[in-house]
């Protein structure tokens, strides 16, 4: 039991220390806007997938 409370406790300031860390650099200027460039830009790539997913089966569809 105490071998598992060890481990909780441990895991618990693992997960503190790296949301400590994510605020800290959420601060820093400049970090914000690139991580949301950041992100636009893989959400852009994933509509652009998505769409020649679908794409590519409504074609499939229509072929005879």
């Amino acid at each position: 039991m105490d071998d598992v409370m060890q481990r909780l406790a441990a895991l618990a300031g693992t997960e503190q220390g790296n949301h400590d860390l994510t605020a800290h650099l959420l601060c820093q200027p400049g970090v914000l806007a690139q991580c949301l460039r950041s992100l636009s830009a893989r959400i852009n790539v994933a509509l652009r997938e998505c769409s020649g997913m679908a794409q590519s089966a409504y074609d499939a569809q229509e072929a005879p």
